[in-house]
Protein backbone atom coordinates (compact mmCIF):
# COMPACT_ATOMS: atom_id res chain seq x y z
CA UNK A 1 0.00 0.00 0.00
CA UNK A 2 0.94 3.82 -0.71
CA UNK A 3 2.51 5.90 1.81
CA UNK A 4 -0.32 9.05 2.02
CA UNK A 5 1.69 12.26 1.98
CA UNK A 6 0.69 14.46 5.20
CA UNK A 7 -1.94 16.71 4.84
CA UNK A 8 -0.72 20.60 4.51
CA UNK A 9 2.85 19.05 3.44
CA UNK A 10 2.72 20.93 0.35
CA UNK A 11 2.60 23.94 2.64
CA UNK A 12 4.85 23.11 4.93
CA UNK A 13 7.14 22.87 1.72
CA UNK A 14 6.94 27.01 1.24
CA UNK A 15 7.90 28.12 5.02
CA UNK A 16 10.51 27.91 6.88
CA UNK A 17 11.80 28.22 10.65
CA UNK A 18 12.44 31.49 11.53
CA UNK A 19 9.12 32.87 9.48
CA UNK A 20 6.93 35.29 10.68
CA UNK A 21 3.29 33.95 10.59
CA UNK A 22 0.09 34.65 11.32
CA UNK A 23 -2.58 32.52 12.87
CA UNK A 24 -6.21 32.73 13.13
CA UNK A 25 -7.10 32.05 16.75
CA UNK A 26 -10.82 31.53 16.65
CA UNK A 27 -11.68 35.28 16.24
CA UNK A 28 -8.80 37.01 16.76
CA UNK A 29 -5.19 36.91 14.75
CA UNK A 30 -1.86 35.95 16.61
CA UNK A 31 1.41 36.74 15.03
CA UNK A 32 4.00 33.72 15.35
CA UNK A 33 7.50 32.88 14.39
CA UNK A 34 7.34 28.95 13.10
CA UNK A 35 10.16 27.06 15.39
CA UNK A 36 9.81 23.61 14.10
CA UNK A 37 7.86 21.36 11.90
CA UNK A 38 6.15 17.82 12.54
CA UNK A 39 3.83 14.95 11.29
CA UNK A 40 1.42 14.25 13.64
CA UNK A 41 -1.25 11.29 12.99
CA UNK A 42 -4.61 12.51 13.97
CA UNK A 43 -7.62 10.62 12.63
CA UNK A 44 -5.64 7.67 11.03
CA UNK A 45 -4.00 10.17 8.66
CA UNK A 46 -0.55 12.26 9.08
CA UNK A 47 -0.73 15.87 8.95
CA UNK A 48 1.99 18.39 8.95
CA UNK A 49 1.85 20.20 11.70
CA UNK A 50 4.13 23.72 12.86
CA UNK A 51 5.64 24.57 16.43
CA UNK A 52 4.86 28.20 16.57
CA UNK A 53 5.86 31.18 19.73
CA UNK A 54 3.81 34.53 19.95
CA UNK A 55 5.69 37.42 18.60
CA UNK A 56 3.55 39.84 20.14
CA UNK A 57 3.47 38.18 23.84
CA UNK A 58 -0.13 37.30 23.48
CA UNK A 59 0.18 33.69 23.57
CA UNK A 60 3.68 31.22 25.11
CA UNK A 61 3.63 28.39 22.39
CA UNK A 62 1.47 26.22 20.48
CA UNK A 63 1.53 23.78 17.91
CA UNK A 64 -0.66 24.32 14.94
CA UNK A 65 -1.73 22.71 11.77
CA UNK A 66 0.64 24.41 8.64
CA UNK A 67 -2.54 24.76 6.21
CA UNK A 68 -3.70 27.24 9.11
CA UNK A 69 -0.60 29.80 9.24
CA UNK A 70 -0.22 32.71 6.53
CA UNK A 71 3.07 34.13 5.96
CA UNK A 72 3.42 37.85 7.09
CA UNK A 73 7.55 37.60 6.21
CA UNK A 74 10.18 35.04 5.18
CA UNK A 75 12.82 34.58 7.49
CA UNK A 76 16.70 35.37 5.95
CA UNK A 77 19.81 33.53 7.27
CA UNK A 78 22.70 36.59 7.57
CA UNK A 79 26.31 36.37 8.81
Amino acid sequence: MREREAFGSLIAKSLKIGDLVIWKNYHSEKLAVITGFDIKTIGGRPVSVAQIVSADGSFGQAEVFTINLKVVSKAVATE
